[in-house]
């Protein structure tokens, strides 16, 4: 079904607007902001402004949602994962959300998905070489301050790391420009509470924080989620298997390209369980990867109707 829906691009189209529409609607007239206890300080303070203005913060986050669409579909056609333009990675990004019902709470890991796109579309196209130190101190600030809306954040510096080693331009110094970036943002953060005499609040802030919260409510899962959990691994390893059969036989570049994706995917796995944010919200993590993995999966003829089962199967299970 999805491979053969590759063929018809105008149809994609619609199904990713009227998906877009359904998000839109959602944000609008069921979206809470997730609670704020053992939250990093920027999210209490997006917490506090959605309760003096909350049609403000629904319109801003639904720009982010259609900003992050836009990354997405880009991210994936730069990086060559199909041979023809296809918005299959967006329908999927789409369904993702609303299946999840990620939509209809917003919590600290909405802001790292979208810095996991920016992130994605600063460092898998530089092939050239041009302003990559500036692209790197970029993504420390970006990453820097993504940490302090959500702790999740804080795993892609080591996608940074492999996504620098992995880089044919890569230089030991581009590490210490990457850590420059986020040692910057950590600088003024500083800086502001004490010159503002806020010292005391900052430092409650950060004794309040909470890790591991699916640790801690782990005892609150219900089967059905752990069956969910369980699936998603599954069928997770069940794709990258697959596509790593098929990247196998491409250029070095695509190969890197597939490689940086599942690194990703493994490093948000290890979001879900150093997050504040408790489940089923914290599955928003895999969002983007398994958005662009099951877009590259749609490409293959191979196994197509037991590829068309599984990402059926994912979002029926997402749904309930």
């Amino acid at each position: 079904m999805f491979y053969a829906l590759n063929k018809y691009q105008n149809l994609q189209l619609v199904l990713a607007l009227l998906l877009f529409a359904w998000s839109a609607y959602t944000v609008f007239v069921q979206m809470t902001p997730f609670p704020p206890e053992g939250q990093p300080v920027l999210y209490q303070a997006i917490y506090s402004l959605w309760g003096h203005a909350p049609v403000l913060c629904k319109s801003i986050v639904l720009f982010l949602l259609l900003f992050s669409v836009l990354l997405l579909q880009h991210i994936f056609l730069t990086n060559k994962f199909s041979d023809n333009r296809t918005f299959l990675p967006v329908v999927f990004f789409l369904l993702f959300l609303n299946a999840g019902h990620f939509l209809q709470q917003l919590t600290p890991a909405f802001f790292t998905m979208l810095v996991t796109l920016l992130v994605l579309l600063i460092n898998t196209n530089q092939e050239n070489g041009r302003h990559v130190k500036n692209k790197v101190f970029f993504s420390g600030v970006l990453i820097s301050v993504a940490a302090l809306v959500d702790l999740g954040a804080l795993w892609l510096i080591l996608f940074m790391v492999f996504a620098l080693l992995t880089d044919k331009n890569y230089r030991p110094k581009d590490i210490l420009v990457l850590l420059s970036g986020i040692l910057m943002v950590i600088i003024y953060l500083v800086s502001y509470y004490y010159l503002t005499d806020s010292w005391p609040l900052l430092q409650n802030s950060l004794r309040q924080l909470t890790f591991f919260a699916f640790f801690t409510h782990i005892s609150d899962l219900a089967v059905l989620d752990w069956v969910l959990i369980g699936f998603l691994l599954l069928s997770g390893f069940y794709v990258i298997a697959v596509l790593k059969i098929h990247y196998d036989t491409k250029l070095i570049v695509l190969r890197k390209h597939y490689m940086l994706v599942v690194f990703l995917c493994f490093l948000m796995s290890l979001s879900i369980l150093l997050t504040a944010t408790t489940m089923p919200h914290t599955l928003i993590y895999w969002v983007v990867p398994f958005s662009l993995l099951d877009g590259m999966l749609a490409q293959l003829k191979m196994r197509r109707y037991l590829n068309d089962i599984l990402i059926i199967a994912v979002f029926v299970l997402l749904w309930f």
